[in-house]
């Protein structure tokens, strides 16, 4: 009789053991997925940090490349240009106002076309050796708020704004005119002229509208930071 009911509780408990040992089986291997992918997610997050270090340190690297070679080429004109370079932006700016235009004159100043006959060819060659890293290269014209005094504010924004585009399309026509042949095409689908009117104003230390120094003509060069950040979010 004995005998005869320990076998069934025998059974029972062979089977609670081996359910166990699955149960465990089933633990252990989870807890190794589960760190096989934590190790994985860790992978994949230095791989994207270290990725987007690459993508920014490219970008910092062409900027610096080609601020570098135009202060090689240009910083012993600077001073009689009256011209400064932007390393951050990228910017060639030329802030003499009578050098460049008479007063409400949208034609290019003879002394103003001297300094492009000179600057130009040599400026367009620079950025040719970088013209994968170029996006647009543009030319930008800006005006003070100043008009006549019989005008509105939005007046005077609206006649600034078509100086300042016939300004910068004249400069840009007179680029081309200096544009070496092989560099044309290139020029045509990379260079754009642009007028502001008086929407990027200069300012003194007072806070006050600096009309001199409003009154310029800017080359800026635009790397396609909008496809690199395409690149990041690609990472992420």
């Amino acid at each position: 009789m004995n005998s005869k009911l320990k076998d069934p509780w025998l059974s029972i408990s062979d089977m609670m053991t081996g359910l166990m040992m699955v149960f465990l089986f089933i633990t252990v291997s989870y807890s190794h997925i589960l760190k096989k992918e934590s190790e994985t997610a860790v992978e994949d997050a230095v791989s994207s940090h270290n990725d987007i270090e690459e993508i920014v340190a490219e970008i910092i690297d062409s900027r610096i490349e080609i601020a570098n070679d135009l202060h090689e080429e240009f910083d012993k004109d600077l001073e009689k240009w009256d011209a400064s370079i932007d390393d951050e932006t990228l910017t060639f700016r030329f802030n003499s106002p009578e050098a460049l235009f008479s007063a409400g004159d949208d034609q290019v100043n003879i002394l103003f076309s001297q300094i492009i006959s000179d600057f130009w060819p040599r400026y367009i060659m620079i950025l040719n050796n970088h013209r994968d890293k170029i996006a647009e290269i543009k030319i930008e014209g800006h005006t003070s708020s100043e008009w006549s005094s019989n005008v509105t504010r939005n007046e005077s924004y609206f006649n600034n704004m078509k100086l300042s585009q016939d300004r910068s399309r004249n400069v840009l026509q007179k680029c081309f005119e200096y544009t070496p042949s092989e560099l044309i095409n290139w020029s045509i689908s990379t260079v754009t002229a642009n007028g502001f009117s008086f929407s990027r104003l200069k300012y003194d230390q007072n806070g006050e509208e600096d009309i001199v120094a409003s009154r310029r003509v800017e080359f800026t060069i635009h790397v396609p930071t909008s496809e690199s950040i395409d690149e990041i979010a690609e990472t992420l």
